[in-house]
């Protein structure tokens, strides 16, 4: 049966891995958020696919990218290093 609304991720390995959609639709809301300005030169970064450095180093887990309050992703952050949880297919090359 299908019910509409947002995946929230899928179960591999015992764990709980989040999916895109969930980091579209509530971004703006997760607690775990890094918010950038439009001409921080991370932004670009972060959709070619690669980390980024962040100044707060006790952000850990899962969290969201948002660009000005607008949810960009997904992030995984540990020790000032986020790793990047946005779709391959998406990225800019």
């Amino acid at each position: 049966m299908f019910v509409p609304g947002v995946s929230v991720g899928e179960v591999r390995k015992g764990r709980v891995i989040p999916h895109h959609g969930l980091f579209s639709a509530y971004g703006n809301l997760f607690n775990n958020r890094v918010d950038l300005k439009q001409q921080d030169l991370r932004v670009n970064e972060f959709m070619r696919g690669r980390e980024i450095l962040i100044e707060d180093k006790t952000l850990k887990g899962w969290g969201a990218l948002t660009v000005e309050n607008c949810a960009l992703g997904g992030i995984k952050a540990s020790c000032g290093v986020c790793k990047n949880h946005y779709p391959k297919g998406l990225w800019l090359r």
